[in-house]
């Protein structure tokens, strides 16, 4: 049986991390006792609803949005607080449509988890490598370009 206490523990704004906690947090949900069954039986996954299906694939977009594009404002134009209640306005239209979402992507949820959490991070990686590689390059070109010689008066 585990034990779970409830240390309060500081919020964190980096989106990486608060996808992170809400895997997590899926994992507990799925079992509450945490008494974890047997290591070779698969563990059963919390369903998720579909305002949460379309809040992470909205988080998802944004991250993927400002790496891709170098940008920082869509994190806070489209925060999490604004994108939830999206999120739950669109699943409620799915509700509404008999639509379950975590049904339509079947027995795939964990990997999309997993590649919601990837992708972001290869993008940062990739544009790292592209800036450092861009600025080895100009150091490269400025030490093979010979300097002027200096004008002297006759």
């Amino acid at each position: 049986m585990k034990i779970i206490t409830n240390t309060p523990q500081p919020a964190s704004t980096d989106p990486l991390e608060m996808l992170a906690r809400e895997a997590e947090q899926v994992g507990a949900d799925a079992d509450p006792a945490g008494e974890g069954g047997s290591p070779d039986e698969p563990q059963p996954i919390a369903a998720l609803t579909n305002g949460q299906v379309l809040t992470m694939a909205f988080e998802l977009i944004r991250e993927t949005m400002c790496i891709v594009a170098g940008v920082a404002s869509p994190k806070t134009t489209l925060s999490t607080d604004k994108l939830a209640p999206l999120g739950d306005a669109w699943g409620a239209v799915c509700d509404k449509h008999g639509l379950m979402l975590a049904d339509v992507v079947g027995d795939y949820m964990v990997e999309l988890k997993a590649l919601a959490l990837t992708v972001p991070v290869v993008m940062a990686a990739k544009n790292a490598l592209a800036a450092e590689v861009a600025q080895l390059k100009a150091r490269a070109e400025a030490a093979a370009t010979p300097e002027p010689e200096p004008v002297t008066a006759p």
